[in-house]
């Protein structure tokens, strides 16, 4: 009987709620929503990293050689290994930039992989044309290719058709189309798969030598033989990376936990944005049902069958909201995987995880039993005497302490909730007590701003002390700024102190934090002035204009609580998005700057010496072109460094540990290529360089093995001075040189210097080294609106031209922090959902509880517009508040990372931050209109007869 009443007495009270109860079921719905499709795409790139990870390495062993590739000498120490049993097999690759001249002139680029006849030794591409149950071995043979399916789109190919792939060296190779994968696992990104023979037939000789021999090695070894195999393999190949399938595992199991708990801290932090919305819904809705519950109390209910009564009333929410968060989630794990498998350039598999799905409807139960905690013991608190006789009764001691230790229990439910979520209790406790503190702090600022607000005073025609409250204002505006120099310094002092002690991280958050605080006091100050700037000017607005302004300015202060909950929520959701944008576009921005600043001359065009001649030709016939500035240097791409002062090179990397200031990789790429410079010429031709140490080279160098390196080869281990030698080797071992080093250029700032290989020498050392293998490389200034013309002409006129613009590096940074920028905004939309969604709450428990002021002011001639327009005001204000103190925030966010993390000069648009706040206020209007317009329109009468 009792449990029957329960249930009845739950039901109805949710259907009686009407609009109050679809929001708070919102508020569940969309942290759970959050919560479900993040661990869903969670479990997405999980599965892309780790789901076959002995396929992803391709093979047991993997050695990666990008830097130095090996040489089919180095090839038959491998085979001995094979022969002695020691490995079960091998297959190789070698990557090269190719691309395809369209009609138009235009290129298609992607990576060029010509592999062995038995690539790849596990795994397989997922085949889509012309069938799904393929294989690379029995695809790829002579010029047999198969191409991944964005370059197979791009092309508009299909099977059969054939093309003609330029290399970055000159040469042309015919290929035919003979099948189209997807892009996904080891295959992911722009493809074409080709036979190592047909690269032979090409160059004319055996092996890959002309290409750089092979950059990646695939093996395969038995479990007996493995130890032994990869320490023989490390200790042979110094200069090559030596990869195993449980190196691989355990690298992307680590990358899978790093996303798995930003994505889980996101989806939580939309949990709690709804759990204070669950809160503020319930004390409403139990508040207005005190003679209700003063009368159950009265006919013999105790608190327990009230805690039962509204427990249940809050479990049906919590499962209703967690069924339709589940299934909201379920699809929007749709959206926000493709958009992070976007940023990350992956495949994702779509995962429907049963737990995790069913997970959903556990999590809104608990955040609704959580979150209703404390509302339902403070109504279950009411003394039926006191509602019965309409008295006031104030807080009592006893029960501030209640309420207390109810805030207690709740954030420690929570942590048990955020502890299952995160599957890390300590990060838990970091991330629900710190975030607390953060938000607490947030909110006691964002208070009393709010009341500060709320007291200015009234103007009816200009006044005295409308001086006073500017001055007031200004005052504040100043203390603020003084208070953040303050707390800077206290900042910067603290971190130079943890510096001594070696305790970087702990000093930069002591100024993060410091900092944030002086920002957020001295954004509030401008706040608040803005705030009085147009109460005053209200002034002289119309009367119906007029009063709407000064209601709303009360009306923030008359529910305190709920406008600063309100404005915390809108707050962080506006300050995760303002600084996601602020800071891509600012970095964007740097890039595109530091490009051009990089880079003196804007296009580089690649030949063969042969076909210089044709491309000056071209290049006589394109506008805007600045002669005087036009170079050709000729360039070697591979050459292999045997001995570097005296010693050994392998004994020189063994050197390098994980405490060197140089890696081995910085090593191999400091010495693997070479550029010429027409030093007989003239001065002109002298390279452009600041130097560390020594000299740069001179026209007396002509005809001399002096070379200029990297400055970065002066540290240790290596410590090279001036007038070391450098015996390097031509990339088929014909030529050896003794390399004197003359000087060293500054490479710390990448402005200074640019060149196309690392070692400078005079164009007689290339022309030696490259054995036939130069290339040429022109160094343009080109107008920009010429640069596609330019462009198009030369790819058609010179086949085996490669043209290179800053423009396209440009745009290959710009689509990839788009990318970034698009997920993380993505993601972080997530929680300004939840605030939206908060504000929407607040406004409809405003309407409820305005009733019958709006009634009354209606009665005496208010219009619904006007009280409309009050509404409107109201929530605008709101959004304004907290879009301004949140993008404040950012701007001073954005120029304290710039400072001190990324050590540039970041800018910040000011067009952007307008555009975040009059959106933010617009879309909160909006959103007020939406839930008020019903109530605003109420009959006076409707409201009025039972007074």
């Amino acid at each position: 009987m009792k449990l029957a009443l329960y249930w009845s007495y739950a039901t109805r009270s949710l259907l009686r709620g009407g609009q109050r109860t679809v929001l708070a079921m919102f508020c569940v719905a969309v942290g759970v929503m959050a919560i479900v499709a993040l661990q869903l795409v969670g479990l997405s790139v999980q599965q892309a990293l780790v789901g076959n990870v002995v396929a992803a390495n391709g093979g047991d062993i993997r050695l990666n050689a990008s830097l130095v590739p090996l040489r089919p000498g180095d090839i038959s120490y491998i085979d001995k290994l094979r022969q002695q049993g020691l490995i079960s097999a091998y297959a190789t690759s070698y990557t090269s930039a190719g691309s395809v001249t369209l009609p138009s002139g235009d290129l298609v680029n992607f990576d060029l992989v010509a592999v062995s006849a038995n690539f790849p030794l596990v795994g397989q591409p997922h085949f889509i044309v012309p069938s799904s149950s393929l294989s690379v071995q029995s695809i790829v043979r002579e010029h047999a290719v198969a191409m991944s399916a964005h370059v197979f789109q791009v092309l508009h190919a299909h099977i059969g058709s054939k093309y003609q792939v330029k290399l970055l060296d000159g040469h042309i190779i015919p290929v035919i189309v003979a099948a189209e994968f997807q892009e996904s696992g080891a295959y992911n990104g722009s493809q074409v798969l080709i036979s190592q023979t047909a690269i032979e037939e090409m160059y004319g000789v055996k092996g890959v030598d002309a290409l750089g021999a092979y950059d990646t090695v695939y093996i395969t070894v038995s479990a007996a033989h493995f130890q032994g195999v990869k320490n023989q393999l490390a200790q042979h190949f110094q200069g090559v990376q030596v990869i195993t399938a449980q190196d691989l595992l355990k690298q992307r199991q680590q990358q899978v936990q790093q996303i798995q708990l930003f994505l889980r801290i996101i989806g939580l932090l939309a949990l709690f944005i709804g759990g204070i919305g669950i809160i503020n819904t319930m004390q409403v809705l139990l508040r207005r049902r005190q003679v209700e519950i003063a009368m159950l109390k009265t006919t013999g209910y105790r608190r327990g069958d009230l805690y039962a009564l509204f427990g249940l009333e809050a479990a049906l929410l919590g499962i209703v909201g967690g069924v339709v968060g589940t299934g909201s989630g379920v699809a929007a794990s749709y959206v926000v995987g493709a958009v992070v498998g976007q940023a990350f350039q992956l495949s994702l598999p779509i995962v429907l995880d049963a737990t995790t799905i069913g997970s959903g409807l556990l999590i809104g139960l608990a955040t609704t039993l959580i979150f209703g905690l404390l509302p339902i013991v403070q109504a279950s608190q009411v003394r039926p005497l006191v509602v019965l006789r309409e008295s006031h009764e104030g807080m009592r001691a006893s029960s501030r302490l209640v309420t207390l230790l109810l805030l207690l229990l709740l954030s420690v439910l929570f942590v048990i909730l955020a502890a299952i979520i995160l599957q890390n209790v300590q990060t838990a406790l970091l991330v629900v007590y710190g975030g607390a503190l953060a938000i607490v702090i947030l909110a006691l600022g964002l208070s009393l701003l709010i009341l500060a607000i709320s007291k200015l005073p009234v103007y009816e025609r200009p006044q005295p002390r409308m001086l006073y409250w500017l001055l007031v204002a200004l005052a504040a505006i100043v203390l603020a700024a003084l208070a953040f120099v303050g707390l800077s310094w206290l900042g910067n002092f603290i971190r130079g102190v943890a510096a001594d002690y070696g305790q970087d991280t702990l000093g930069l958050c002591a100024l993060i934090a410091l900092g944030g605080l002086g920002i957020m006091l001295l954004a509030s100050a401008l706040v608040y002035g803005l705030a009085t700037l147009v109460n005053c000017l209200a002034m002289f607005l119309p009367r119906g204009w007029k009063t709407p302004v000064m209601l709303a300015y009360r009306n923030l202060g008359r529910q305190r609580v709920r406008s600063t909950t309100t404005l915390t929520a809108l707050f962080v959701g506006v300050f995760a998005i303002g600084l996601v944008l602020v800071l891509g576009q600012g970095v964007e921005n740097t890039i595109t700057s530091t490009l051009n600043q990089l880079f003196t001359r804007n296009v580089f065009v690649v030949v063969q010496p042969a076909q210089v001649q044709r491309v000056q030709e071209q290049l006589s016939h394109v506008s805007g072109i600045d002669t005087n500035k036009t170079i050709v240097n000729p360039v070697v791409q591979q050459i292999y460094p045997l001995f570097v002062a005296g010693k050994d090179i392998n004994t020189v990397l063994q050197s390098i540990d994980s405490h060197s200031l140089l890696t081995k990789s910085a090593v191999l790429s400091d010495m693997s290529d070479i550029e010429g410079f027409a030093l007989a010429q003239g001065k002109n031709n002298i390279p452009d360089l600041v130097m560390s140490n020594g000299r740069n080279l001179r026209t007396s160098d002509a005809g001399t093995n002096n070379v200029v390196m990297n400055a970065r080869l002066e540290l240790y281990p290596l410590n090279l001075r001036v007038g070391d030698t450098l015996i390097v080797q031509s990339a088929d071992g014909k030529i050896t040189r003794q390399l004197t080093i003359v000087g060293f250029y500054d490479s710390s700032d990448p402005t200074k210097n640019f060149n196309f290989a690392a070692i400078l020498a005079d164009q007689q050392v290339t022309q030696q080294l490259g054995d036939g293998h130069v290339l040429d490389v022109f160094s343009l200034k080109v107008n920009p609106d010429q640069i596609p013309t330019l462009k198009r002409q030369v790819n058609k006129a010179v086949p085996g031209a490669f043209v290179i613009s800053v423009v396209d590096i440009a745009g290959i940074i710009d689509q990839i922090l788009a990318n970034v920028i698009v997920m993380l905004t993505t993601l972080a939309s997530l929680a300004l959902i939840a605030g939206f969604v908060i504000i929407a709450n607040a406004v409809a428990l405003a309407m409820l509880e305005r009733q019958r002021e709006i009634g009354i002011l209606k009665a005496l001639g208010y219009t619904s517009r006007s009280v409309l327009a009050t509404v409107l005001i109201e929530h605008g204000l709101l959004g304004l508040l907290g879009a301004l103190v949140a993008m404040l925030l950012v701007t001073s966010a954005v120029t304290a990372l710039s400072r001190f993390v990324f050590q540039l000069q970041l800018s910040v648009s000011a067009w952007l931050l307008v555009l975040m706040v009059a959106a933010t206020a617009l879309l909160t209007m909006l959103m007020a209109l939406l839930v008020s317009w019903q109530a605003v329109h109420v009959r006076p009468l409707e409201v009025l007869r039972y007074e």
